[in-house]
């Protein structure tokens, strides 16, 4: 059986950076939907957290739900530490311009 990609525009979603330095790992969150990723660098970390939602949209998909309506907003304290937090990207580098969904405004925790 060949499975095709599923057609659909991005999705906008907003992430925020941190560096964890005991475990020497970055970790990227997005906050609309908490989902979280890490790795030993930004860009490795934002890659997984692009294809951890994007696996979490094929699965909703797959059970015919509403992609990602299960997952729930990420809790206030990163919303805040958002908004208090430094633009590391407007957009994502050129590695992802294929990838979706559509992971902006990426901001290093405070």
């Amino acid at each position: 059986m060949q499975i095709h990609p599923v057609e659909r525009d991005p999705m906008k979603l907003t992430g925020l950076a941190t560096y964890s330095k005991e475990e020497g790992v970055w970790v990227v969150l997005c906050l609309e939907h908490y989902i979280a990723s890490q790795g030993r660098n930004i860009l490795e970390a934002l890659t997984d957290l692009v294809m951890t939602i994007e696996a979490e949209i094929l699965f909703d998909e797959e059970q015919g739900n509403e992609p990602l309506k299960r997952i729930p907003a990420a809790p206030h304290k990163y919303q805040s530490l958002y908004r208090e937090g430094m633009l590391m990207f407007n957009t994502l580098p050129s590695d992802f311009e294929n990838m979706k969904p559509d992971l902006q405004d990426i901001r290093l925790a405070a």
